[in-house]
């Protein structure tokens, strides 16, 4: 009894305590987050006739909770978090071409950063929608070649010159030509990370690219 009393642990979005089941934060909280109307395309995306990506889902739109799981995940080293939003979206999406999904792939990080940071949370994530559609994720499958500045100041043009060329496809990899590909990261604000994984991709093989991330956000002024 006293040591449930000294390890109680609370909701990342409530003051309330977690059952035993949950995963730092219940799933009664992410049902209230916002999330975006099907088919869950980001907010700024319109898909440009040489876009690689064949479609993109972004399911929560990003306001102040969202921004607690994404700080959370990214700085305050919960990795397990990320899996457990993976998981949580990838339930509850139901877009047809996601069952079609044969391979997951997170979008890298820098080596540097990575070593940072102790871990990639896109992969993280995407290792909880690898789960729950039971395929397989390949975390190092796409290698970022070139250190890049953080992006948040930048305009949609600037990001996507910013990320020209800054992904390449690992050389062990090897995709058959029917495959389809999942894309996973966390928010979506242009679409130039995305886009610049997906094209790496392209470039190599003529497989079906989507993307998935756990929110849109608009880009900052």
């Amino acid at each position: 009894m006293l040591s449930e009393l000294l390890f109680l642990r609370y909701c990342l979005l409530g003051d309330h305590h977690l059952q035993t089941n949950d995963r730092l934060v219940c799933d009664n909280c992410l049902e209230q987050i916002p999330i975006t109307r099907e088919p869950h395309l980001p907010h700024v995306w319109h898909k440009s006739d040489d876009s690689p990506l064949e479609s993109v889902c972004s399911y929560w739109t990003f306001q102040e909770q969202v921004q607690s799981l994404i700080h959370a995940l990214k700085y305050q080293r919960k990795p397990s978090l990320g899996e457990y939003l993976g998981q949580f979206i990838a339930t509850r999406i139901k877009l047809p071409w996601l069952s079609s999904v044969d391979r997951v792939f997170p979008v890298p990080l820098h080596p540097t950063k990575q070593r940072a940071r102790g871990y990639n949370q896109a992969a993280a994530i995407a290792r909880g929608v690898g789960e729950a559609l039971s395929v397989s994720v390949d975390a190092t499958g796409i290698v970022r070649r070139r250190f890049t500045e953080t992006q948040t100041k930048l305009s949609r043009t600037e990001r996507h010159e910013n990320l020209m060329g800054a992904f390449q496809v690992h050389p062990q990899v090897t995709l058959s030509e029917n495959e389809t590909i999942l894309l996973i990261d966390d928010v979506f604000t242009t679409g130039a990370t995305l886009e610049s994984a997906a094209r790496s991709l392209r470039k190599k093989y003529s497989t079906t690219v989507y993307g998935l991330t756990l929110a849109t956000a608009p880009l900052e002024a």
